[in-house]
């Protein structure tokens, strides 16, 4: 593995714990679309930490993305529409940016995607998928597709309970957590 590949795999597992941990405490207020953004944030968090399991039990990438990037695409077209919301509310520079980095990222995810499906048939992943073995654990790509999101979820789920535990299950005034913190994930 070269040494790209581990900043990568820290980059997806830095990224998805925010996510779970910003999913997390935005379920706490009452709002329905606060709820949406956090069950988006914390699904993106498990495909996100998903991904990187997957790369680091060495499941074919192509298998990996052509079944995880059209959900992160879509979960990724929700957190980014939340979070250019909280800017025109907040118009703080931090959630600016983070506008714009959601932004940028779910449009590499949306040219990822249709270049992806494009290039890639589905009877090809098929056969990656039933056929071959990961890296790790003599499983087949599935199973460790499967395995990762397993652990993935339990990860996130666990992450997202401590940001709900944090926020003070939903007392938004008690909260002692910055604005730019208080809203938002990374697509």
């Amino acid at each position: 593995m070269d040494i790209w590949m581990i900043v990568y795999l820290i980059y997806l597992f830095v990224i998805s714990i925010w996510n779970a941990f910003a999913g997390g405490i935005r379920m706490t207020t009452g709002k329905t679309w606060d709820k949406i953004v956090g069950v988006s944030a914390i699904l993106m968090a498990i495909l996100g930490m998903g991904y990187a399991f997957c790369l680091m039990m060495g499941v074919s990438s192509i298998y990996a993305a052509y079944l995880m990037i059209a959900p992160i695409v879509g979960i990724g077209l929700i957190i980014t529409a939340d979070s250019w919301y909280i800017y025109k509310e907040t118009k703080s520079v931090w959630v600016l940016l983070l506008a714009i980095y959601n932004t940028v990222v779910t449009l590499w995810n949306l040219v990822l995607m249709f270049k992806i499906l494009k290039d890639v048939k589905w009877e090809d992943v098929a056969k990656i998928g039933a056929g071959g073995t990961a890296v790790a654990f003599g499983l087949s790509n599935t199973e460790a597709l499967l395995l990762s999101l397993a652990i993935a979820a339990i990860v996130a789920i666990i992450v997202a309970w401590i940001g709900r535990k944090l926020s003070n299950d939903g007392d938004v005034e008690a909260r002692k957590i910055p604005d730019g913190y208080k809203h938002g994930a990374s697509s």
